[in-house]
């Protein structure tokens, strides 16, 4: 994905709630859950990963991005 559409659907996804839960798809086939820190910058965005931590995600490897999902229990 290209920046400005990750720049769109973020916009949107934190709108209300800058604290929100995010699921990231990269195209290495890893995936993130956590918490958008920044996404103003040209390349890449902060992300703080629910267990890996603080991580820099490049806006290239992005293939998805949605709310994180609530487990059923």
């Amino acid at each position: 994905m290209q920046r400005n559409e990750i720049k769109i659907i973020l916009d949107g996804l934190l709108k209300d709630n800058k604290k929100r839960n995010i699921h990231i798809s990269l195209s290495n086939r890893r995936f993130y859950n956590g918490v958008v820190l920044n996404y103003e910058d040209d390349k890449s965005l902060s992300f703080e990963d629910n267990k890996l931590g603080y991580i820099t995600i490049l806006y290239s490897s992005i293939i998805n991005i949605e709310p994180e999902k609530e487990k059923w229990q």
